[in-house]
């Protein structure tokens, strides 16, 4: 009865692991298109924005995820991603008139998205940030392009 007993307590441990708010990262359909580290002031990197394709579905799909000290820590996480027409897209500057834009922010421990919208022939913008640091200080890293 002990041995049952000590089966049924991993088991409800294992399930409040599962299901904890976010315990486990969500991952993007489709193949990685590129991804850009977030890194602090001294170079530690904390994140890394990452941006997929799906050509199947002609979903782009980005998610803000969290590495290094920051990995397993609440800390407030952005990822912001848009499509937008090729007449709209400045490379330096992003959409100027988004078609779709989807973000996900808050205080996480691993990751901020994913987030998914149609990019099936339109451009890209991606952003991710993450707070972090004695005096807390937003880094940011942008993807754009892939038209």
């Amino acid at each position: 009865m002990d041995m049952l007993r000590l089966i049924c307590s991993f088991a409800i441990v294992l399930a409040g692991i599962a299901f904890s708010g976010g315990a486990l990262a969500q991952s993007c359909p489709g193949k990685l298109v590129e991804l850009k580290p977030i890194r602090n002031s001294a170079g530690q990197k904390l994140a890394e924005l990452q941006l997929y394709y799906d050509a199947a579905t002609g979903k782009n799909c980005a998610r803000t995820m969290h590495s290094g000290t920051t990995w397993g820590k609440s800390r407030h996480t952005e990822v912001l991603l848009q499509t937008c027409k090729r007449e709209n897209f400045d490379p330096r500057n992003g959409c100027s008139a988004p078609r779709l834009a989807l973000s996900d922010w808050g205080n996480f421990k691993y990751q901020a998205g994913p987030v998914s919208v149609n990019g099936r022939n339109r451009c890209v913008f991606a952003q991710g940030s993450i707070v972090d640091g004695a005096r807390p200080t937003a880094f940011r890293v942008e993807i754009s392009g892939h038209c």
